[in-house]
This record gives structure tokens, sequence and C-alpha cells, in this order.
């Protein structure tokens, strides 16, 4: 792996159907520090050349993730890269939606698609202690 990132000195379970970008929020929060310090701690800017512009935003990387991009952030945060894997849309491709192989864009709008409006219910929120789920 190139440049590691470093280990997190707190450690944050995801939990059951948990999206990724909640997560990462839910961590920042707990580390006491912005969510786009958290991102930088994870070592994803040794990434840019395998990523579309932009993709170090949480919405990229609930998408998919690189191989080397999962890592990276396994061994910062001590999650498993297949966790992380199934923290994504990538979970759903070819099944709700269509991925893009290299961007993650949302190809096939047919399936399934990101309408206006938010992804969730304030019900549904509360229930889930303010963490977002996949299915969402």
């Amino acid at each position: 792996m190139r440049g590691s990132p470093g280990t997190f000195p707190i450690r944050l379970k995801a939990l059951p159907g948990e999206v990724l970008d909640s997560w990462l929020e839910a961590l920042a929060h707990r580390l006491h520090t912005p969510l786009g310090d958290a991102l930088s701690g994870l070592g994803l800017h040794a990434f840019d050349d395998e990523l579309p512009v932009g993709s170090t935003s949480t919405e990229m990387l609930t998408r998919r993730l690189t191989s080397g991009v999962a890592a990276s952030i396994a061994e910062a945060t001590g999650t498993p890269v297949e966790t992380l894997h199934a923290m994504t849309l990538a979970h759903y491709d070819q099944r709700v939606l269509d991925l893009a192989p290299r961007s993650g864009l949302v190809l096939n709008a047919t399936r399934w698609g990101k309408g206006t409006g938010a992804r969730f219910c304030t019900d549904c929120l509360a229930e889930s202690g303010g963490r977002w789920q996949l299915s969402w």
C-alpha cells in the first residue's frame, strides 16, 4: 500500500446496515474533528490518480471503493475491508442500480435513482440514533 495513513486513536463500529458516509461522519464526530480532516487522516489523497475528481467526498465514497481506498480506510479505522465494501452502493450494483465501473455514477436510473429531497424519513433517522442506513 502507498503511504500508510496510520491508525486513528479511537474506534467506532459501524451499525448493521449503516451507509459509509454516515459512519464516516459519526467517526469524525467521535474524534472531535471536522469531517474533512478525518477524511484526510484516512490517507485518501494517495489514491487521487485512481479516483474521479471530487471522489474523496463522502458521496463518491458511498458509491464504490477501490481496493486501495478500502485498504487505507481499513488500516486507519480497524474496520474490515469487507464491511467497508458492504457499506457502499456497490452492494446493490446490477441488482437495484447500475454503477459505472470507474466513477461509480448511477448509470441506470430506471432501476433506482436519487430523486429530489432527502433520502430518509425523520422517524427512521430517529430510530437509528441519527445513523443513516444503506437501504434508504
